[in-house]
């Protein structure tokens, strides 16, 4: 039971990483790249979104509108989000375990 929790939280994030990478790229011109002359392409994008989910914020490009600000901050609450809900349900399964 454990593992499967485990592949359907890894699923969830890589599922989140594609979905805010091809939402990064679609909306690509709300955001500055670091490098002004270099333009981001869907690597970049895929490499931001996976920096935002795994938590770690090392990013190529950042948000400069209200679009792109809310879009990152909508990937940082899911990440949150689904951090409390893992850690929700595993203690739980821990908890029927350990108590049976």
């Amino acid at each position: 039971m454990i593992a499967k929790n485990v592949y359907r939280t890894a699923f969830t994030h890589f599922f989140c990483a594609c979905m805010f990478a091809l939402l990064y790229y679609m909306n690509i011109q709300h955001f500055k790249h670091i490098q002004d002359e270099t333009k981001a392409n869907i690597i970049d994008c895929f490499m931001t979104a996976c920096s935002i989910q795994a938590s770690v914020g090392m990013i190529n490009f950042y948000p400069i509108t209200n679009t792109s600000k809310i879009l990152v901050t909508t990937q940082t609450i899911m990440v949150i989000f689904i951090h409390v809900l893992t850690l929700y349900v595993f203690a739980t399964l821990l908890f029927k375990r350990h108590h049976k």
